[in-house]
């Protein structure tokens, strides 16, 4: 069963078959098969993701399992199984929206699973322990990301994009590896949800400079965001102190914030859930974004995301109109 956390449930007092309509839990929408990673990425088909009863679906289950036979040589020092998913989208079929591109190779499957559960849980991808040469590991990685999606939405166009063998490992050393499987269900059930609902952007920002870095220009405009992140890789590429800043044309939501301010505020919202080294959702209200946002961050060394020098990366939960 799912935990519905803060979804707002139709009850009995809102009319039509989507209220009244059974809960369809568990079904099964992504099923890829055994696939032998290889020096090119690769983008297996996909069927559409159909609508169950009318009803928005609430959370995406994903199971991975990756398979590394170490060479005869060395034994690598692998990479999380998160980056053998290099990137999963998933867009609106009839009103041709983007709703989600998700990166593993930037970890971005954690720290969306961490913003969207209601108690900011979320499930980091395991990493084999390749120690011994010509040894096959396996591992296994099951987690929940809670995007609610509308029922006018469907069908919908999911790709999936499979990184390469030397995505494993900085050096291979004759690894060779196998995704056996990634299968993807989803949970459909009664719930509220404002219009066309919300989608997810992450986007990569280049930065190699330090000091008060200013961030506001690449914010998106024209839209209400509802959550806002940064990753900057590691708390260290920051300094502690007059971190962020924030505002709104005369409205100053974050003045001068230390970083350790916005993560003893994470974690009385997050109780259950750990800090992400580098990742700081700012928790400000849902905010029309128009040119007179300004943002900034004070940087103290080029932020790295999963070894991709000189970049952070920016998530907004924004509203579709």
């Amino acid at each position: 069963m799912v935990n519905l956390g803060n979804l707002k449930l139709l009850g009995n007092s809102n009319s039509g078959a989507v209220a009244n309509a059974p809960p369809v839990e568990g079904v099964q929408v992504i099923n890829v098969g055994s696939t032998a990673l290889s020096g090119s990425t690769q983008s297996p088909t996909l069927p559409l993701i159909p609508n169950y009863n009318g009803l928005p679906s609430a959370v995406m289950h994903f199971q991975l399992i990756v398979t590394d036979t170490t060479g005869n040589t060395t034994a690598p020092t692998a990479a999380p199984i998160e980056n053998v998913l290099k990137e999963f989208s998933i867009r609106s079929l009839n009103k041709s929206i983007p709703l989600f591109d998700i990166r593993g190779d930037y970890l971005e499957f954690s720290r969306w699973q961490h913003l969207k559960n209601p108690n900011g849980y979320y499930v980091a991808s395991p990493t084999p322990s390749d120690t011994v040469t010509a040894t096959t590991y396996t591992a296994t990685w099951n987690f929940d990301l809670y995007f609610s999606i509308p029922p006018q939405l469907f069908p919908l166009v999911p790709s999936i994009t499979l990184n390469t063998t030397a995505s494993r490992a900085t050096t291979a050393y004759g690894l060779t590896s196998t995704m056996n499987s990634l299968t993807v269900t989803m949970d459909y059930i009664p719930h509220q949800i404002t219009g066309n609902g919300t989608r997810l952007v992450n986007s990569t920002i280049q930065d190699a400079t330090t000091g008060q870095v200013q961030l506001g220009p690449f914010i998106d405009k024209g839209v209400t965001i509802v959550q806002q992140a940064y990753d900057f890789g590691a708390d260290t590429n920051l300094n502690t102190s007059n971190t962020f800043n924030f505002g709104i044309g005369s409205n100053q939501l974050l003045l001068n914030a230390g970083y350790q301010t916005i993560i003893n505020k994470e974690n009385t919202l997050f109780p259950s859930a750990t800090h992400i080294s580098g990742f700081f959702p700012l928790f400000t209200t849902p905010f029309y974004s128009d040119p007179t946002v300004a943002y900034s961050a004070n940087v103290l060394s080029a932020p790295s995301i999963n070894g991709n020098a000189n970049q952070l990366v920016a998530y907004w939960e924004e509203t579709i109109s």
